[in-house]
């Protein structure tokens, strides 16, 4: 449900035209997965291009992701992932990068709306592939796209802002 496995594909269809690509997982794998997850991880070119972490402390986080080229949220479309966007979209825009997201709606919708990245279809290695490729063979737009992020977080996804609206919601009651 969390779409690692079609980034394990993707990495698997450009490993030899990005010889440097690298994801950068953290956080744990649900029991009942384990064993397909080590099986992922026993392939010679996974292993060499996947970094996973069981957990690391919150104040990690900005480092990780000043060092991450891409921000990936690969879930898969589903009635849960539907209802809402997982903080950790909102955190990669903060930092100004560029997001390759599937095709769940409020995903779409705030990339598109922003300008901050490109969309893939859901479980579809091939093209969440083309999607990293693009961002890989177009530095400039990439950075665009980043600085669109962390703009949009800035004005307008932010506490601050989400409260003002929340306030107006509420007075209207």
């Amino acid at each position: 449900r969390r779409g690692i496995y079609t980034c394990f594909e993707a990495i698997k269809i450009l490993y030899n035209d990005i010889p440097s690509i690298h994801l950068l997982l953290i956080g744990p794998v649900d029991g009942h997965e384990q064993s397909t997850f080590n099986k992922f991880m026993d392939d010679p070119i996974l292993k060499e291009r996947i970094t996973h972490y069981q957990w690391k402390d919150i104040s990690e986080f900005p480092s990780y992701t000043k060092a991450s080229n891409i921000c990936l949220s690969p879930i898969f479309r589903n009635e849960q992932h539907e209802s809402g966007v997982a903080n950790k979209v909102f955190q990669y825009m903060l930092f100004g990068k560029p997001l390759i997201v599937s095709d769940c709606a409020p995903q779409v919708e705030i990339v598109e709306t922003e300008n901050c990245g490109l969309v893939f279809k859901s479980n579809d290695a091939l093209d969440l592939a083309a999607k990293i490729e693009f961002l890989y063979n177009h530095p400039q737009e990439s950075i665009g796209m980043g600085m669109n992020g962390k703009k949009a977080v800035v004005e307008k996804y932010n506490l601050e802002k989400c409260g003002e609206k929340l306030k107006e919601l509420y007075a209207n009651l």
